[in-house]
């Protein structure tokens, strides 16, 4: 959480002077493996940002692809922008 509040500091600190201020939301290490499961905190960002009709990025760690968890993957599709969802998804190793 500490990472997260970090993020969200030098964001608007970043944007301050600029007149239409921007944030970026990204979020790392989402994992949908057998193993490795989505946590629950990254399906509670994607519910904030439809409900407050804006994009937030999440890379996703591939090796946990290895062996995916098919309600995870199923998730993933289902929240991504190009689906008509929130969630900007990239590799992240």
């Amino acid at each position: 959480m500490r990472r997260f509040a970090l993020l969200c500091l030098i964001a608007f600190a970043a944007f301050a002077t600029a007149e239409d201020k921007v944030v970026i939301w990204k979020f790392d290490d989402v994992k949908a493996g057998e193993k490795k499961r989505l946590a629950p905190g990254f399906k509670r960002v994607a519910e904030w940002a439809k409900a407050e009709k804006t994009v937030v990025t999440m890379g996703v760690i591939c090796d946990s692809l290895a062996q995916p968890n098919a309600d995870d993957v199923a998730w993933i599709k289902a929240n991504a922008v190009e689906n008509g969802g929130v969630v900007e998804f990239w590799d992240h190793g």
